[in-house]
């Protein structure tokens, strides 16, 4: 997103409010997007996708480059960055129990101590997200 309105900017005339909301909001579909995904991960038990999303996050310092009046804009990106900070989740201090990673391991405990003797993988899916 840095870079992408970096070189909005620097075109001639600059950038316009239309197109700031526009790469704004392409990269916080990205976001919405991998909060997705890594709650799809922590469903399937699966810590290394989970750090991987986790590890790709971007820091504050590169939202911080929104114009005046975009506050509310870069603020939704500094908050979600500060809820893998400070809590090593995607939904901060609303997570179910834990930090991702503890979410994954307790998943991951569940399916083995209770749904592998008695459910196929599929069936043991469908039966924790229901759970979730």
């Amino acid at each position: 997103m840095k870079k992408e309105l970096e070189v909005c900017k620097a075109k001639s005339g600059g950038c316009n409010d239309a197109e700031i909301f526009s790469i704004v909001n392409k990269y916080k579909a990205v976001s919405d997007a991998n909060i997705t995904a890594v709650q799809a991960c922590i469903g399937a038990g699966d810590l290394k996708c989970v750090q991987d999303y986790l590890g790709s996050a971007v820091s504050p310092s590169e939202v911080k480059i929104l114009p005046f009046g975009f506050t509310s804009l870069e603020t939704i990106f500094i908050e979600r960055q500060r809820n893998i900070e400070s809590f090593n989740s995607v939904y901060g201090q609303y997570a179910l129990f834990g930090s991702d990673s503890e979410q994954v391991a307790e998943i991951a405990k569940f399916r083995q101590e209770n749904c592998a003797a008695w459910l196929g993988v599929d069936e043991a899916d469908n039966y924790l997200r229901k759970l979730i």
